[in-house]
């Protein structure tokens, strides 16, 4: 079990949570060997393939009917229906953790990645959508670079760049995890959503809600399987630290000496302390995305 932790200057709304956890899927997909290339390419090819049903083949060659293309076109459904519909409506409530779960199902899960918010309630004020703009935000391209990198300040940046800095970061940031935790490609496989959110009354449009759902986490076994992304604010992460250092701190005032004096028993990663949950539930993609491993020409036909 590893921890990624992201830290930003600024709060995440969820448009913006939504938007990372959309791009993280995509770069998951590509690096656990769920897809022979980078997930945008897919979509064009199978809108091709369709309008070549529709219209006849397309300069003249027409796309090969393989099992390979097949199983693009599952991925690519179910894929586009998380991003475009599933995701937006997910993250109208206050999501609180998301579950990505590669295996034949939840129960039997073959890697898990958990993306952790740790200031859900410091981003309350951006929860309605109501988000500042930038020229009042003043939010510039260096607001989320590191203090060590050389960028020069530009201009107050749009809200689309803000979204992909913010994107970029958390990929930059998995990428040097992955060089020393991740294990070996994953077989082909499926991909389910599990996301820890607000209860609601209504059922969500793509999920069903699992009142008793239980997330089971595989044993790392040849290689590290449970992975946490912790995504945070600079102040929620000060906050987080400072719990830290009073825990430690009245342990060491308090606790009698023994045989093992001086240890500190770890707070637990995934059951994060002072956060009630009695209010959320989880939420499962009800129809998950199914990688596949045969190779494909994108640019075939072209």
């Amino acid at each position: 079990m590893t921890e990624c932790r992201v830290t930003y200057r600024t709060a995440f709304d969820r448009e913006l949570r939504a938007f990372v956890v959309k791009q993280l899927v995509k770069y998951l997909l590509l690096i656990r060997g769920q897809v022979p290339c980078l997930y945008d390419e897919l979509p064009k090819f199978v809108e091709r393939f369709r309008l070549e049903e529709q219209m006849g083949p397309l300069n003249g060659k027409r796309l090969p009917l393989r099992e390979g293309l097949k199983k693009a076109v599952k991925c690519v459904e179910a894929a586009e229906q998380l991003f475009q519909v599933h995701l937006d409506a997910i993250f109208a409530l206050q999501v609180k953790r998301v579950a990505l779960v590669f295996g034949s199902s939840t129960i039997s899960p073959r890697e898990v990645f958990i993306v952790e918010f740790k200031d859900v309630k410091d981003a309350e004020v951006l929860l309605s959508g109501a988000v500042p703009s930038p020229a009042r935000s003043g939010l510039t391209d260096d607001s989320l670079e590191d203090s060590e990198t050389m960028a020069v300040p530009s201009r107050v940046m749009t809200r689309e760049k803000l979204m992909h800095l913010c994107a970029q970061k958390c990929m930059r940031a998995l990428f040097v995890h992955s060089m020393q935790h991740f294990s070996r490609a994953l077989p082909a496989t499926k991909l389910h959503v599990a996301v820890l959110a607000d209860r609601q009354a209504a059922r969500v449009a793509g999920f069903i809600p699992k009142q008793h759902f239980k997330l089971r986490l595989p044993k790392d076994k040849r290689g590290v399987r449970t992975h946490y992304v912790t995504i945070c604010s600079k102040l929620a992460c000060k906050k987080d630290s400072q719990q830290l250092d009073a825990v430690e701190s009245t342990y060491n005032n308090t606790s009698k000496p023994s045989g093992r004096a001086g240890e500190v028993e770890p707070m637990s990663i995934h059951k994060p302390a002072n956060t009630n949950e009695s209010d959320m539930l989880w939420h499962v993609l009800e129809l998950p995305i199914p990688g596949f491993s045969e190779v494909i020409n994108t640019r075939e036909g072209q």
